[in-house]
């Protein structure tokens, strides 16, 4: 059969099917209405998503100065896009620091840190913490696994040792006294640390802390690895509306930062970002150290249903030739988003619908001989 064929057939199948991706579909307000915060202490909120595949936990620290609603909002979205299909049931939220390096050390990391111990002692099948931390939200990440692990640590006994994966997402390893770092002590107990950053091909601009993330993801040999996130098509002009690409996939400002929006105002036109997750498979296996791609695999695009711009991720486990090509519903090409040679790999690739009308559309594609078809709906 050729590819065109192929793709009729796989048209067939996913009307057929159509019911299904209806459970995907993405919404901000109703994630945040089912989701009810409480509050642990100061600066720090949590939830349960009583829905969750398993019931693992999730840590999401806003960066400087993001306030706890929009925190909530972020790891609310997080949760809908891609937390709760890893299995992740306990969200925790917290805020910003007041200060770039965290000098005031306002946070309460070690209630956080006694929360989290007596959750894994209670709940045995948590079985991974994620961490994700935002600029200098990552030295408060630091100052908890300070009381976790460090000094006059809570948890000597190893309660939550080789459980934390850690993402810190364009932030500051605390080198030169600025900041708060991570010791060999706290790498060693943790399952993997990932220095996030985001690179944005069009215009060959990078986030601000690039540096700062591959000397981390080079600092603890095997218990650490940078990783580079595709910024393509966000709108930026400026490197920290690049760094913001981390949280929110199309920033408001194309130029700087807009922290209210950013991370309070994700919808369907700025969805938030869960690339970095793909790392981390889903609860059939709970190996937590880094992944790299084994397997040929096509995501369902993210938001979907969306309204003008979404996001395609799929895998590679060899280097290949790609097409990334979208359909309408007769099967005639829409737009080719890739047709190019590309490594092994985890790859997001965005999608700008705004010269189409509403309707269902097939996105298909082909690695060398393996081909896969989704199914996705433009609203407007």
């Amino acid at each position: 059969m050729t590819p065109h064929s192929i793709l009729r057939s796989a048209i067939l199948t996913l009307l057929i099917a159509s019911t299904a991706s209806a459970r995907g579909v993405y919404s901000a307000a109703s994630v945040l209405d089912s989701l009810s915060w409480s509050v642990v202490d100061t600066g720090v909120n949590v939830a349960t998503d009583s829905h969750a595949l398993g019931n693992d936990a999730f840590v999401g620290l806003g960066g400087w100065t993001v306030k706890q609603p929009w925190a909530n909002t972020w790891v609310a979205s997080l949760d809908s896009a891609k937390l709760r299909s890893l299995g992740v049931r306990y969200l925790y939220s917290v805020r910003g620091p007041l200060q770039d390096d965290y000098s005031g050390r306002e946070i309460a990391t070690m209630s956080l840190a006694r929360n989290l111990i007596a959750l894994v002692k209670s709940d045995t099948n948590c079985r991974r913490i994620i961490i994700a931390a935002h600029s200098s939200g990552a030295y408060v990440a630091h100052a908890l696994f300070q009381d976790l692990y460090d000094g006059a640590s809570i948890d000597s006994t190893g309660v939550t040792w080789g459980k934390i994966i850690y993402f810190c997402l364009d932030g500051g390893i605390g080198a030169g006294g600025t900041g708060v770092p991570i010791t060999q002590q706290i790498a060693e107990r943790l399952a993997h640390i990932y220095g996030v950053y985001a690179f944005d091909p069009g215009n060959a601009m990078s986030s601000p802390n690039k540096a700062e993330m591959v000397d981390l993801g080079a600092m603890f040999g095997q218990q650490s690895s940078s990783l580079e996130i595709s910024a393509r098509g966000c709108g930026c002009s400026g490197a920290w509306c690049v760094h913001e690409t981390l949280i929110n996939q199309h920033p408001y400002n194309p130029t700087t930062f807009d922290l209210k929006n950013d991370y309070g105002n994700i919808n369907a036109t700025h969805p938030v970002t869960t690339t970095y997750l793909e790392v981390i498979t889903g609860i059939g296996d709970l190996s937590p150290g880094p992944r790299h791609p084994e397997r040929f695999h096509l995501e369902q695009n993210y938001p979907n249903p969306f309204n003008g711009q979404t996001r395609i991720c799929f895998q590679l486990s060899t280097a290949s030739g790609v097409s990334l090509k979208v359909f309408d519903l007769l099967g005639r090409e829409a737009a080719t988003l890739i047709q190019e040679k590309k490594p092994a790999g985890i790859w997001a690739v965005p999608f700008d619908a705004a010269e189409l009308p509403s309707g269902v559309y097939f996105f298909q594609l082909l690695a060398g001989s393996q081909l896969a078809t989704g199914k996705m709906i433009l609203i407007r």
